[in-house]
C-alpha cells in the first residue's frame, strides 16, 4: 500500500456488550479507545440534520457476536468469510454494522479493507441509501473519516482474543445465532 503522508497506526477492540434493546449480545467495535458509532456520528451529522432526520447519524446496530468472531474474517475484508461482505464498485466492501433490524442491504454502513502481509486499512467509506446523486435525499460525504490502518499481527490477536471471549459467553448462556434472550 503506498500512502501519501504519514500514516499513525490505530488500535482496535472488540467487545461483547448487552443489547438492551433487543435482548441479546453484541459485538461493539472501538477504535483507539471510541466506540465506532460515536465516529461515524460525527460525519453524519451534518447531513441528516440537513434532511430534518438528526437521528438517522449513525443510527446503526452493532452485529451478533458470530458475525465477527472467527471464523468470520469481516474485519480483514475477506470476501470468503461471511455474507456481509459485498461486491461494491471495482472491489469489495465490508458491512462493518447495520440497522437495528439486521437486514444487511437495510442501513448498511461499508467500508473498502485492504489486506497485506503487516497491515489492514480502513478507508471509502459509504452508506448506500446516501451514495447515490439521484437519491431524494441527500448524499452523504464521508470524506472526513478517518482512515485507519491496523497492525495485522496486532489486530489478528484482538480478533482471536474476542472470539475466544464470544466461545465463553456462547456456552454460558446456551446462546445461539439471533434468538432474542428472553430471560
Amino acid at each position: 500500500m503506498g500512502y501519501n503522508k504519514l500514516t499513525l497506526k490505530s488500535r482496535l477492540v472488540v467487545e461483547i456488550e448487552d443489547g438492551q434493546e433487543w435482548r441479546y449480545h453484541v459485538a461493539d467495535i472501538y477504535i483507539d479507545g471510541r466506540w465506532l458509532q460515536d465516529i461515524i456520528r460525527e460525519v453524519e451529522l451534518p447531513f441528516a440534520t440537513a434532511e430534518g432526520h438528526p437521528s438517522l447519524a449513525a443510527s446503526y446496530q452493532s452485529f451478533p457476536l458470530e458475525d465477527i468472531a472467527h471464523p468470520s474474517r469481516i474485519l480483514f475484508g475477506d470476501p470468503s468469510s461471511c455474507s456481509l461482505t459485498l461486491s461494491y464498485g471495482d472491489g469489495w466492501v465490508s458491512v462493518l454494522i447495520g440497522m437495528c433490524c439486521f437486514i444487511t442491504a437495510c442501513w448498511p454502513f461499508h467500508v473498502q479493507i485492504e489486506e497485506t502481509d503487516r497491515e489492514v486499512l480502513w478507508k471509502d467509506y459509504t452508506n448506500i441509501h446516501r451514495d447515490d446523486e439521484k437519491s431524494r435525499a441527500s448524499q452523504w460525504n464521508y470524506d472526513k473519516m478517518p482512515r485507519f490502518v491496523f497492525d495485522k499481527k496486532e489486530l489478528t490477536k484482538e480478533w482471536l482474543r474476542f472470539s475466544e471471549k464470544v466461545e465463553w459467553q456462547i456456552k454460558k448462556d446456551d446462546f445461539h445465532g439471533y434468538r432474542r434472550n428472553d430471560s
